[in-house]
């Protein structure tokens, strides 16, 4: 590739693409305090946005509005049903397939995305 040169020392560190660069940190620099900063690992822990130091305590990161949206969607068992039902497997023969290997185990449950009609979870 043209334009892209090697990072030979930590002084072209700033200069060289951080996607190229690896840095293996030797046990001994452990001791220092620069290497808990983010220095071995390429990141940048200068900046006080989101991160802050409290007293008595360690480092604390800030969630922005972002971090805290809904991490795990709780879908209803109707669209589930929709996608993973028993009717839907039913419809093609790779779902109808499924069910005869569910079968020949010898699952009670053939279908566990299937919702019933009457409010009973089996």
């Amino acid at each position: 590739m043209q334009g892209i040169e090697p990072c030979t020392s930590r002084m072209q560190y700033t200069k060289c693409s951080s996607l190229l660069h690896c840095s293996f940190v030797p046990s001994s620099s452990l001791s220092f305090p620069s290497s808990f900063s983010g220095l071995s690992l390429g990141l940048d822990l200068s900046s006080t946005i989101g991160v802050g130091r409290r007293r008595g305590s360690g480092l604390v990161v800030r969630a922005g509005k972002a971090a805290l949206c809904l991490t795990k969607r709780n879908r209803s068992r109707k669209s589930l049903a929709r996608t993973h039902g028993f009717r839907r497997r039913m419809r093609t023969t790779g779902g109808r397939a499924m069910l005869k290997r569910r079968r020949a185990k010898g699952r009670k449950i053939l279908c566990t995305k299937t919702n019933p009609n009457s409010g009973k979870r089996a």
